[in-house]
């Protein structure tokens, strides 16, 4: 995936999917929709390459908790594959499903 029509696929196919998934909360969609922004602005880089601190300002989350529980249930999920790094000056790695 590496074009405009693959993002409008991916957010037509997401919102398909969360109409009919009560787990998804306003967070999670605020969260993926700043993933999936920051992958169009790093020219469809799969994986794209992200930080926690700068997620959390776009998609106003305040806690680190709500964060973490946040990106982990939307790969569990199955919407996302994430790869957290331990070390917090390099950045973590999310690839779209």
């Amino acid at each position: 995936m590496n074009t405009v029509g693959s993002m409008q696929a991916l957010l037509a196919g997401f919102f398909a999917l969360v109409a009919e998934d009560a787990r998804i909360k306003p967070v999670h969609i605020s969260l993926y929709l700043v993933i999936l922004n920051e992958w169009q602005l790093k020219a469809f880089a799969n994986p794209v390459k992200v930080r926690r601190n700068e997620l959390m300002q776009a998609a106003r989350i305040k806690s680190r908790h709500t964060y973490n529980a946040t990106i982990n249930e939307l790969a569990s999920y199955g919407y996302i594959r994430y790869m957290s790094s331990a070390d917090p000056r390099v950045p973590s790695e999310v690839w779209f499903e």
